[in-house]
């Protein structure tokens, strides 16, 4: 049966996978996952990845702790940003969309940054002195130590052509996934296993997103780290022990062990599923202020009635980060949450998803997972952080430098 983009059982499919909180093989989603309460084959399952990865910009990967790395999470909010090439000098960027704000209609941009922790400061201090260079108008920036997203059903939700039409029934999970969050305590630092292993940080960061084998993964070391490549591998750093039969067997051995313990450094599986934001649908972002933490398990079960999804980081300060999609009806039931809730709204912008991708991490520079072979240092198990660059090519941008 030919398949189409809002197909049902795509859409309950791509759901299904969101409430399995480790990746899965074809063989394991054919063992797992009913759609409209049927098994499928392993068959149709590769059938349909094929297909979706095919035809359209699809995305199956678990979202990283990544305070298990070691670093310090983000969110900037950029306001008429004088020279895009800011957003390019620090390369710990992870998240970049762009839009306009619904406050004043400027045009804004939102980044993710994860900053090593002992660098925060630095990194805070980076953007303030960029304001007082007048390279953007305005700017908000929230320290975040834990970020989740939680999903209504695609399949309820959708209709054949990709608007949500209607409220989501099934939200009986949210609340015990965001307390589960909430909860979590987080031990700063790079974690132990690190230490041990090197090579969980080029695994973690590139082959649980791009599903390399393990060839691929040593050949995309070996062609961005050249010989110190050598260095992620502890137990093969003696030159007589040298070689890539060994190196992609002990790649294959800790692939293993990461999947074994999947929960110490992925915090769930996440969809994304690109023809969702051009059916009409309304990519919102949301800066809020509230410590009370009923009101804001309270505020986030109303968002998500009306929303595809929920993307929410908590602030250390008591700020709440909101990224969701909706639609008119919904836009209007959020305001009236927020003011049913008593949570002040500090920014509400709109994301223009067509233009937010031609800053993506294979368009532009200054991404994480394009530099750290760069910045991660196997040897000393640390980060590196070149304050002093990143603000001489500052002053270069505000005095209209090349």
């Amino acid at each position: 049966m030919a398949l189409h983009t809002f197909d049902k059982k795509l859409l309950e499919f791509m759901y299904q996978l969101t409430l399995h909180q480790r990746l899965m093989t074809p063989r394991e989603m054919a063992q797992t996952i009913t759609i409209q309460g049927k098994k499928v084959s392993e068959r149709t399952i590769k059938r349909w990845l094929k297909w979706l990865k095919t035809h359209h910009y699809f995305t199956y990967y678990p979202s990283i702790k990544y305070e298990r790395l070691g670093f310090t999470s983000y969110f900037i909010h950029l306001e008429d940003l004088n020279d895009k090439r800011l957003l390019e000098i620090i390369p710990y960027k992870v998240y970049l969309m762009n839009g306009h704000s619904i406050r004043n209609g400027r045009e804004c941009f939102y980044a993710y940054y994860y900053v090593p922790n002992e660098r925060a400061r630095e990194f805070e201090n980076f953007w303030k002195i960029a304001k007082n260079k007048n390279l953007f108008e305005n700017f908000k920036i929230m320290k975040s130590k834990k970020i989740i997203t939680l999903y209504s059903p695609y399949h309820e939700v959708l209709d054949s052509s990709g608007q949500i039409t209607c409220k989501s029934k099934s939200i009986n999970l949210y609340n015990s996934q965001l307390a589960s969050v909430l909860n979590e305590k987080i031990k700063e630092g790079v974690h132990e296993s690190i230490k041990e292993n090197p090579l969980i940080i080029p695994l973690v960061l590139e082959y649980f997103k791009d599903y390399f084998s393990s060839k691929k993964i040593w050949h995309s070391i070996n062609s961005k780290a050249g010989i110190s490549a050598w260095s992620y591998i502890k137990d093969l750093r003696t030159i007589n022990l040298k070689s890539d039969g060994r190196a992609i067997n002990f790649i294959q051995n800790t692939v293993r062990r990461l999947y074994k313990n999947f929960n110490v450094y992925f915090r769930q599986v996440k969809v994304s599923y690109g023809p969702i934001y051009k059916a009409g649908n309304i990519n919102l972002i949301l800066f809020l202020g509230t410590q009370n933490k009923n009101r804001i398990l309270d505020l986030i079960g109303d968002v998500l009635k009306g929303s595809l999804y929920v993307t929410c980081a908590f602030s250390e300060n008591g700020g709440l980060f909101l990224d969701t999609l909706t639609n008119g009806e919904g836009v209007n039931n959020i305001l009236s949450a927020i003011a049913k809730h008593r949570v002040s709204l500090n920014e509400l912008s709109f994301i223009n998803y067509g233009k937010s991708s031609e800053y993506w991490e294979n368009k532009t520079k200054g991404w994480l997972k394009q530099h750290y072979h760069e910045l991660f240092d196997p040897k000393t198990v640390s980060w590196k952080y070149d304050s002093e660059k990143y603000l001489r090519e500052l002053n270069l941008l505000s005095v209209g430098g090349e």
